[in-house]
């Protein structure tokens, strides 16, 4: 299962300050906290108007999983860890359906990503067709493209699917019946398999 989550920093601090504070501590404690097959964060370099900093994506095997972390006894560690960078009252988590449209790495060599937030201005239950084809087309000529699909559409997250694409070069025109918007990002991952020292993935002592 995937989910992705965009968040955005405390009203008394600023972007530089989240993203820093975000690799340098958080993720490294969410890493050894929830039991993740995949941690990644995209962090907005350039998005005028766009109103979070940073789009997070997880994998897990079990979808409970981080529910049992969060609901256990390093809860109260967490939430004062997030309190110290993150607006919590603005989070917005989005279980999607990822699709891998062509192999690669999801970045370029200096960590730079696309994301190509999708939103439908028709028929909604066949917007994704087009969307699919678009990014078919794209993985055709570059490697590393992921569709993400939202599941639920009235999570609050701003947009109904992610077009992931390495670099930070303009796809073009979408399709019509949607509307695209482009953020230029750059990702850094957690190598989970060296993590889960500290505790373990349940969260219990």
């Amino acid at each position: 299962m995937k989910s992705i989550c965009a968040l955005v920093h405390r009203p008394d601090r600023d972007r530089a300050f989240f993203q820093r504070y975000y690799e340098q501590h958080h993720a490294p404690l969410a890493a050894r906290l929830f039991p993740f097959r995949g941690y990644a964060r995209n962090h907005v370099d350039m998005a005028d108007g766009f109103g979070w900093d940073t789009i997070s994506e997880f994998w897990v095997n079990d979808p409970l999983a981080p529910q049992r972390v969060i609901e256990g006894p390093h809860a109260a560690m967490l939430r004062a860890d997030e309190d110290r960078f993150l607006d919590r009252t603005r989070l917005t988590p989005a279980r999607v359906e990822e699709h891998v449209l062509s192999s690669g790495d999801p970045a370029d060599a200096d960590g730079r990503r696309l994301a190509v937030l999708l939103k439908a201005t028709a028929d909604a239950l066949a917007w994704g067709d087009p969307a699919m084809a678009w990014g078919r087309d794209l993985a055709r000529r570059r490697s590393g493209v992921v569709l993400d699909i939202l599941i639920d559409r009235t999570s609050g997250f701003p947009a109904d699917a992610v077009l992931w694409l390495a670099g930070h070069d303009d796809p073009g025109p979408p399709p019509d019946g949607i509307a695209a918007r482009l953020l230029r990002m750059h990702r850094h991952e957690t190598d989970m398999t060296t993590n889960h020292s500290d505790f373990d993935n349940e969260g219990h002592a």
